[in-house]
Protein backbone atom coordinates (compact mmCIF):
# COMPACT_ATOMS: atom_id res chain seq x y z
CA UNK A 1 0.00 0.00 0.00
CA UNK A 2 1.52 3.31 -1.30
CA UNK A 3 1.84 5.54 2.48
CA UNK A 4 0.54 9.17 2.02
CA UNK A 5 2.23 11.35 4.64
CA UNK A 6 -0.20 13.90 6.41
CA UNK A 7 0.27 16.24 8.94
CA UNK A 8 -2.77 16.29 10.22
CA UNK A 9 -5.67 13.95 11.14
CA UNK A 10 -5.08 10.36 11.35
CA UNK A 11 -1.33 9.27 10.35
CA UNK A 12 1.20 7.01 10.81
CA UNK A 13 5.18 7.37 10.72
CA UNK A 14 7.87 4.45 10.89
CA UNK A 15 11.52 5.74 12.36
CA UNK A 16 14.37 4.49 14.46
CA UNK A 17 15.17 4.76 18.02
CA UNK A 18 17.77 4.02 19.86
CA UNK A 19 18.85 1.34 17.14
CA UNK A 20 15.19 0.19 17.13
CA UNK A 21 11.97 0.08 14.30
CA UNK A 22 9.74 2.08 15.84
CA UNK A 23 6.50 3.35 14.65
CA UNK A 24 4.62 6.44 15.63
CA UNK A 25 0.81 6.20 15.67
CA UNK A 26 -1.17 9.97 16.13
CA UNK A 27 -4.40 11.16 15.59
CA UNK A 28 -5.83 15.35 16.75
CA UNK A 29 -6.14 13.90 20.41
CA UNK A 30 -3.57 11.05 21.16
CA UNK A 31 -0.33 10.50 19.91
CA UNK A 32 1.03 6.47 20.24
CA UNK A 33 4.51 5.42 20.06
CA UNK A 34 5.55 1.28 19.39
CA UNK A 35 8.83 -0.20 19.47
CA UNK A 36 8.69 -2.90 16.47
CA UNK A 37 11.81 -4.20 17.58
CA UNK A 38 10.91 -5.09 21.14
CA UNK A 39 7.81 -6.64 21.49
CA UNK A 40 5.67 -4.41 19.93
CA UNK A 41 6.21 -2.28 23.52
CA UNK A 42 3.97 0.86 23.42
CA UNK A 43 6.32 3.42 25.58
CA UNK A 44 4.33 6.92 24.37
CA UNK A 45 0.80 6.78 25.20
CA UNK A 46 -0.14 10.70 24.98
CA UNK A 47 -2.94 13.22 25.60
CA UNK A 48 -1.77 15.72 23.34
CA UNK A 49 -4.23 18.77 24.72
CA UNK A 50 -2.76 18.09 28.23
CA UNK A 51 0.78 16.67 26.95
CA UNK A 52 0.60 14.21 29.42
CA UNK A 53 2.52 10.69 28.34
CA UNK A 54 0.75 7.90 30.88
CA UNK A 55 3.33 5.34 30.22
CA UNK A 56 6.37 4.94 33.03
CA UNK A 57 9.77 5.13 31.80
CA UNK A 58 12.90 3.47 33.54
CA UNK A 59 15.92 5.27 33.97
CA UNK A 60 17.99 2.60 32.53
CA UNK A 61 16.49 3.65 28.94
CA UNK A 62 15.90 1.73 25.46
CA UNK A 63 17.86 -1.54 25.43
CA UNK A 64 16.71 -4.20 23.02
CA UNK A 65 16.44 -7.71 24.47
CA UNK A 66 19.28 -9.82 23.78
CA UNK A 67 17.06 -13.10 24.22
CA UNK A 68 19.25 -14.36 27.06
CA UNK A 69 17.11 -16.21 29.97
CA UNK A 70 16.27 -13.10 31.91
CA UNK A 71 15.95 -10.50 29.27
CA UNK A 72 12.33 -8.84 30.41
CA UNK A 73 14.12 -7.78 33.55
CA UNK A 74 17.28 -6.88 32.00
CA UNK A 75 15.96 -5.08 28.91
CA UNK A 76 12.82 -3.35 30.70
CA UNK A 77 12.23 0.21 29.58
CA UNK A 78 8.47 0.64 31.11
CA UNK A 79 5.79 1.51 29.05
CA UNK A 80 3.65 -1.63 28.21
CA UNK A 81 4.30 -5.42 26.72
CA UNK A 82 2.43 -8.07 25.17
CA UNK A 83 2.68 -11.15 27.76
CA UNK A 84 2.45 -14.39 25.97
CA UNK A 85 2.72 -18.01 26.25
CA UNK A 86 3.94 -17.16 30.14
CA UNK A 87 3.02 -14.92 32.53
CA UNK A 88 5.15 -15.10 35.81
CA UNK A 89 8.73 -16.84 36.55
CA UNK A 90 10.65 -18.63 34.65
CA UNK A 91 9.62 -22.38 33.53
CA UNK A 92 9.50 -25.53 31.88
CA UNK A 93 7.13 -27.01 29.21
CA UNK A 94 7.11 -30.16 27.84
CA UNK A 95 11.27 -29.11 26.61
CA UNK A 96 10.37 -25.29 25.98
CA UNK A 97 12.36 -23.02 27.90
CA UNK A 98 10.07 -20.23 29.06
CA UNK A 99 11.71 -16.62 30.21
CA UNK A 100 9.56 -14.59 32.89
CA UNK A 101 7.12 -13.37 31.40
CA UNK A 102 7.14 -15.45 27.69
CA UNK A 103 8.72 -14.72 24.77
CA UNK A 104 6.28 -12.25 22.82
CA UNK A 105 8.34 -9.24 24.29
CA UNK A 106 11.38 -10.16 23.37
CA UNK A 107 11.00 -10.38 19.64
CA UNK A 108 11.21 -8.28 16.94
CA UNK A 109 7.28 -7.81 15.22
CA UNK A 110 6.60 -7.16 11.09
CA UNK A 111 4.65 -4.57 10.52
CA UNK A 112 2.16 -3.62 7.76
CA UNK A 113 -0.66 -1.41 6.34
CA UNK A 114 -4.11 -2.10 6.88
CA UNK A 115 -6.28 0.95 6.14
CA UNK A 116 -4.26 4.74 6.35
CA UNK A 117 -6.85 7.67 5.50
CA UNK A 118 -7.14 10.75 7.57
CA UNK A 119 -10.53 9.17 9.39
CA UNK A 120 -8.28 6.16 10.55
CA UNK A 121 -5.10 4.36 10.09
CA UNK A 122 -4.87 0.63 10.91
CA UNK A 123 -1.75 -1.40 11.25
CA UNK A 124 -0.72 -5.15 11.61
CA UNK A 125 1.92 -6.50 13.92
CA UNK A 126 2.89 -9.82 13.57
CA UNK A 127 5.04 -12.17 14.92
CA UNK A 128 6.16 -16.13 14.90
CA UNK A 129 7.22 -17.31 18.46
CA UNK A 130 9.91 -19.79 18.60
CA UNK A 131 9.83 -21.65 21.89
CA UNK A 132 6.47 -22.87 20.91
CA UNK A 133 4.39 -23.01 17.49
CA UNK A 134 2.22 -20.07 18.21
CA UNK A 135 1.95 -16.98 15.59
CA UNK A 136 0.79 -13.61 17.50
CA UNK A 137 -0.91 -10.69 15.46
CA UNK A 138 -2.09 -7.49 16.78
CA UNK A 139 -3.91 -4.74 14.94
CA UNK A 140 -3.43 -1.44 16.44
CA UNK A 141 -6.33 1.20 15.05
CA UNK A 142 -6.40 4.94 15.97
CA UNK A 143 -9.45 6.55 14.28
CA UNK A 144 -10.17 10.85 14.63
CA UNK A 145 -11.50 12.16 17.29
CA UNK A 146 -10.74 9.64 19.63
CA UNK A 147 -8.81 9.96 21.90
CA UNK A 148 -8.21 5.92 21.97
CA UNK A 149 -5.94 2.70 20.97
CA UNK A 150 -7.77 -0.39 19.64
CA UNK A 151 -6.05 -3.55 19.57
CA UNK A 152 -7.60 -6.95 17.92
CA UNK A 153 -5.78 -9.74 18.78
CA UNK A 154 -5.02 -13.30 17.73
CA UNK A 155 -2.99 -16.28 18.80
CA UNK A 156 -2.78 -19.31 15.86
CA UNK A 157 -1.03 -22.64 17.35
CA UNK A 158 0.69 -23.68 13.65
CA UNK A 159 2.20 -27.09 15.92
CA UNK A 160 0.26 -30.47 15.37
CA UNK A 161 -0.78 -30.49 19.19
CA UNK A 162 -2.61 -28.57 21.65
CA UNK A 163 -1.10 -25.98 23.46
CA UNK A 164 -1.49 -24.33 26.57
CA UNK A 165 -0.19 -20.25 27.10
CA UNK A 166 -1.07 -17.46 29.04
CA UNK A 167 -2.25 -14.10 27.84
CA UNK A 168 -1.37 -10.95 29.62
CA UNK A 169 -0.87 -6.78 28.50
CA UNK A 170 1.66 -5.16 31.09
CA UNK A 171 1.02 -1.12 30.91
CA UNK A 172 2.96 0.33 33.66
CA UNK A 173 1.63 4.04 34.27
CA UNK A 174 3.87 6.74 35.87
CA UNK A 175 6.08 9.65 35.23
CA UNK A 176 4.61 13.54 35.73
CA UNK A 177 0.99 11.26 35.76
CA UNK A 178 1.69 9.80 39.97
CA UNK A 179 3.66 13.36 40.69
CA UNK A 180 0.57 13.14 42.57
CA UNK A 181 -2.14 11.28 43.85
CA UNK A 182 -4.12 9.21 41.74
CA UNK A 183 -7.52 7.13 41.83
CA UNK A 184 -8.54 4.13 40.43
CA UNK A 185 -12.25 3.17 39.81
CA UNK A 186 -12.92 -0.48 38.54
CA UNK A 187 -15.94 -2.70 38.81
CA UNK A 188 -16.59 -4.83 41.82
CA UNK A 189 -14.58 -7.83 42.44
CA UNK A 190 -12.41 -10.30 44.95
CA UNK A 191 -8.92 -10.08 45.61
CA UNK A 192 -5.91 -12.03 46.89
CA UNK A 193 -2.81 -10.60 47.93
CA UNK A 194 0.43 -12.02 46.60
CA UNK A 195 2.23 -14.49 48.88
CA UNK A 196 5.23 -12.57 49.28
CA UNK A 197 4.82 -9.52 50.93
CA UNK A 198 6.97 -5.95 50.52
CA UNK A 199 5.33 -3.81 53.05
CA UNK A 200 4.24 -5.07 56.58
CA UNK A 201 1.07 -3.08 55.94
CA UNK A 202 0.13 -4.89 52.96
CA UNK A 203 0.43 -8.65 54.40
CA UNK A 204 0.89 -11.58 51.69
CA UNK A 205 -2.17 -14.02 51.17
CA UNK A 206 -5.00 -11.85 52.22
CA UNK A 207 -8.80 -12.10 50.42
CA UNK A 208 -10.40 -8.59 50.06
CA UNK A 209 -13.36 -6.87 48.50
CA UNK A 210 -12.34 -4.20 45.83
CA UNK A 211 -10.77 -1.79 47.25
CA UNK A 212 -10.71 -2.15 50.74
CA UNK A 213 -7.08 -4.68 51.17
CA UNK A 214 -6.74 -5.06 55.12
CA UNK A 215 -7.81 -1.85 55.90
CA UNK A 216 -5.96 0.09 53.08
CA UNK A 217 -8.23 1.65 50.15
CA UNK A 218 -6.44 0.83 46.63
CA UNK A 219 -8.60 2.84 45.06
CA UNK A 220 -6.18 5.88 45.75
CA UNK A 221 -2.83 6.06 45.37
CA UNK A 222 -0.08 5.64 47.28
CA UNK A 223 -2.38 3.93 49.34
CA UNK A 224 1.07 3.76 51.87
CA UNK A 225 2.98 7.18 52.43
CA UNK A 226 6.70 7.03 51.59
CA UNK A 227 8.47 3.44 50.14
CA UNK A 228 6.34 0.54 49.39
CA UNK A 229 5.46 -2.20 47.43
CA UNK A 230 2.52 -4.57 46.93
CA UNK A 231 1.45 -6.81 44.51
CA UNK A 232 -2.57 -8.58 44.30
CA UNK A 233 -5.02 -10.05 42.03
CA UNK A 234 -8.17 -9.85 41.12
CA UNK A 235 -10.65 -11.74 40.19
CA UNK A 236 -14.58 -11.95 39.53
CA UNK A 237 -14.72 -8.79 37.90
CA UNK A 238 -18.23 -7.70 37.24
CA UNK A 239 -17.56 -5.60 34.54
CA UNK A 240 -14.42 -5.79 32.05
CA UNK A 241 -12.75 -2.38 32.53
CA UNK A 242 -10.92 0.03 34.82
CA UNK A 243 -9.47 3.70 35.26
CA UNK A 244 -6.85 5.77 36.80
CA UNK A 245 -7.74 9.47 36.82
CA UNK A 246 -4.80 12.37 38.40
CA UNK A 247 -7.42 14.56 40.01
CA UNK A 248 -4.73 17.87 40.22
CA UNK A 249 -4.11 17.38 36.33
CA UNK A 250 -7.54 16.69 35.57
CA UNK A 251 -6.37 13.38 33.46
CA UNK A 252 -6.50 9.74 33.23
CA UNK A 253 -5.80 6.69 31.42
CA UNK A 254 -7.94 3.24 31.03
CA UNK A 255 -8.67 -0.02 29.54
CA UNK A 256 -11.30 -2.23 28.25
CA UNK A 257 -10.43 -5.81 28.29
CA UNK A 258 -11.81 -9.21 26.71
CA UNK A 259 -13.36 -10.55 29.71
CA UNK A 260 -13.64 -14.29 28.22
CA UNK A 261 -9.62 -14.24 27.52
CA UNK A 262 -8.63 -11.95 30.38
CA UNK A 263 -10.40 -12.82 33.14
CA UNK A 264 -7.82 -11.11 36.16
CA UNK A 265 -6.54 -7.78 37.08
CA UNK A 266 -3.34 -7.81 38.68
CA UNK A 267 -1.81 -4.79 40.21
CA UNK A 268 1.41 -4.21 40.85
CA UNK A 269 2.18 -0.82 42.96
CA UNK A 270 5.42 0.21 43.27
CA UNK A 271 6.57 3.79 45.28
CA UNK A 272 10.29 3.37 45.42
CA UNK A 273 9.72 0.14 47.70
CA UNK A 274 11.61 -2.70 45.59
CA UNK A 275 15.10 -2.81 46.48
CA UNK A 276 16.40 -5.61 44.63
CA UNK A 277 17.41 -6.55 41.13
CA UNK A 278 16.83 -4.72 38.83
CA UNK A 279 14.95 -1.74 40.66
CA UNK A 280 17.20 -0.68 43.60
CA UNK A 281 14.67 1.55 45.02
CA UNK A 282 13.94 3.74 41.94
CA UNK A 283 10.72 2.80 40.25
CA UNK A 284 7.79 4.48 40.91
CA UNK A 285 4.73 2.90 38.79
CA UNK A 286 1.07 1.64 38.86
CA UNK A 287 0.68 -1.84 36.65
CA UNK A 288 -3.10 -2.57 36.21
CA UNK A 289 -2.30 -5.77 33.92
CA UNK A 290 -5.62 -7.66 32.35
CA UNK A 291 -4.30 -11.46 32.68
CA UNK A 292 -5.72 -14.73 31.55
CA UNK A 293 -4.53 -16.43 34.24
CA UNK A 294 -2.50 -15.69 37.74
CA UNK A 295 1.23 -16.50 38.15
CA UNK A 296 3.50 -17.47 38.80
CA UNK A 297 4.02 -19.59 35.41
CA UNK A 298 2.76 -21.34 32.64
CA UNK A 299 2.81 -25.14 34.55
CA UNK A 300 1.12 -23.37 37.41
CA UNK A 301 -1.60 -22.14 35.36
CA UNK A 302 -2.36 -25.87 33.69
CA UNK A 303 -2.33 -27.49 37.30
CA UNK A 304 -4.75 -24.75 38.58
CA UNK A 305 -7.03 -25.43 35.47
CA UNK A 306 -6.12 -21.94 34.34
CA UNK A 307 -4.14 -21.73 31.21
CA UNK A 308 -5.80 -20.98 27.69
CA UNK A 309 -5.54 -24.09 25.20
CA UNK A 310 -5.32 -23.88 21.41
CA UNK A 311 -5.96 -26.88 18.87
CA UNK A 312 -3.79 -27.41 16.04
CA UNK A 313 -4.42 -24.94 13.92
CA UNK A 314 -6.82 -23.40 15.76
CA UNK A 315 -6.91 -19.78 16.58
CA UNK A 316 -8.07 -17.64 20.15
CA UNK A 317 -8.77 -13.99 19.25
CA UNK A 318 -9.40 -11.08 22.05
CA UNK A 319 -9.34 -7.42 22.05
CA UNK A 320 -7.77 -4.64 24.55
CA UNK A 321 -9.16 -1.01 23.97
CA UNK A 322 -7.40 1.51 25.55
CA UNK A 323 -8.20 5.61 26.37
CA UNK A 324 -7.24 8.76 27.46
CA UNK A 325 -9.63 11.50 28.55
CA UNK A 326 -9.68 14.76 30.23
CA UNK A 327 -11.74 14.55 33.42
CA UNK A 328 -10.53 15.45 37.33
CA UNK A 329 -13.62 13.04 38.96
CA UNK A 330 -14.58 9.60 39.05
CA UNK A 331 -15.30 6.95 35.88
CA UNK A 332 -17.75 4.74 35.85
CA UNK A 333 -17.33 2.90 32.65
CA UNK A 334 -15.16 2.43 29.49
CA UNK A 335 -16.12 0.61 26.87
CA UNK A 336 -15.16 -1.68 24.03
CA UNK A 337 -15.90 1.51 21.29
CA UNK A 338 -13.22 4.05 23.14
CA UNK A 339 -16.40 5.72 25.13
CA UNK A 340 -16.28 7.38 29.23
CA UNK A 341 -18.65 7.30 31.16
CA UNK A 342 -18.14 9.89 34.07
CA UNK A 343 -19.84 10.21 37.37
Amino acid sequence: MKTVYRAHDCRFLPFTLANMRALLLENDLLRVVVLLDKGGDIIEFRHKAKDIDFMYHFEDGLRAPDGAPGAFLRSYEGGWQELFPNIGDACDYRGAALDVHGEAFMRAWDMDVLKDTGEEVSVRLSVSLQTMPFDLEKILTIRLHQPALFIAQRAVNRGGAPLPCMWGQHPALGGLFLASPVQIDMPKGRGVTYHTSFHPAFPANRAFDWPQAGGLDLSVMPAIQGKWAGLCALSHLSENWYACTSPSLGVGFGLAFDPAVYRHLWLWMVYNGYEHYPWYGRTRTIAIEPYSSLPDNLPGAIEAGEALWIDPGEQLETWVTAVCYAHDGHVRGIGRDGSVSFC
